[in-house]
């Protein structure tokens, strides 16, 4: 649901990336000597530390999406599966309100210039109305169909 976490290149160490929308949204890292000292006291290797910092930064993302209110979700023209809705988008100290739509048959969302976390707290709020709270993956392919 285009948010990915990739791991980059890094000097001395272990960097992921979580990309949300195609956009770079946030970093976890550990240097080489402590991913050493983690494998000689803990018995955790690289890849047992990597799926814990994968697991931190899809929460951090949960976290954020908190951030984002939908209201207003429709679909125009009915049948289309383009979907459009009012977004209210609290940081800090700066609330943002516009308007956000999202593509479900082309998987793009805009417009470009709306936040990343925006655009995929729309993408979440479609899939799930399109499916329902309780609904399995393969519903969800049956529905976009």
């Amino acid at each position: 649901m285009a948010v990915k976490v990739h791991e980059q290149p890094a000097e001395g160490g272990l960097l992921l990336v979580l990309y949300v929308e195609d956009v770079e949204s946030a970093r976890a890292s550990v240097r080489d000597d402590v991913l050493a000292d983690m494998e000689a006291t803990l018995g955790l290797g690289r890849a047992e530390v990597g799926k814990s910092l994968t697991a931190a930064l899809l929460q951090l993302h949960q976290g954020e999406l908190a951030k984002v209110q939908i209201d207003s979700l429709t679909e125009a023209p009915p049948g289309s599966r383009r979907f459009a809705a009012r977004f209210i988008f609290r940081d800090y100290r700066v609330v943002t309100e516009g308007l956000v739509w999202y593509d479900v048959v082309r998987s793009e969302t805009g417009p470009s210039d709306a936040s990343a976390l925006v655009r995929n707290k729309l993408r979440f709020e479609v899939h799930a109305h399109l499916v329902g709270e309780d609904k399995t993956v393969d519903d969800l392919r049956k529905a976009l169909g």
